[in-house]
């Protein structure tokens, strides 16, 4: 890598880590970054995004368990299948090539783009944390975010 590459990933993830605490989908920067300006695989960038999604995740579970706002035995239904999904989109992440994990990721990106431009205001809205749902809603629901998060979690924060 030259010089200005390592100045660019370095600038890139500081706006990334930026994005991501205060709206999510910082990903798309790091990914873009590591698979158009490195040149990595996309795959085996997905895969090096993730310790930083890691660290990032583990330390803000570790916040809120702290500050008592995380309560397992209200959530361990969420976490199970969205745990279960995201091991199904890990496995089918390093299994489908380069060339298909890039046209997915390619399209997701401008997905993602219309997602959040269109009625931005609905992701303004405070949830309601005493909600109640089924688990014949709460299993494929989480399932499914758990694959996608598995499989390449950008933006996964505007769909929790």
């Amino acid at each position: 890598m030259e010089f200005y590459q390592y100045v660019i990933a370095i600038v890139g993830s500081f706006f990334a880590g930026a994005i991501n605490t205060l709206a999510g989908n910082g990903s798309v920067i790091t990914l873009s970054l590591m698979t158009e300006m490195i040149g990595l695989p996309g795959n085996v960038a997905n895969g090096t995004n993730r310790i930083g999604l890691f660290t990032q995740s583990a330390a803000g579970a570790f916040g809120f368990w702290q500050n008592g706002r995380l309560d397992f035995r209200r959530s361990w239904a969420f976490l199970v299948f969205t745990s279960i999904g995201a091991i199904i989109g890990a496995i089918v992440a390093v299994k489908v090539s380069n060339e298909q994990f890039l046209s997915v990721f390619r399209f997701l990106m401008v997905f993602m783009l219309f997602v959040i431009l269109f009625k931005p205001e609905r992701w303004l809205r405070q949830t309601d944390p005493n909600l109640n749902l089924s688990l014949g809603l709460v299993i494929p629901m989480f399932l499914a975010l758990g694959f996608y998060g598995g499989f390449i979690q950008m933006g996964m924060g505007i769909f929790l």
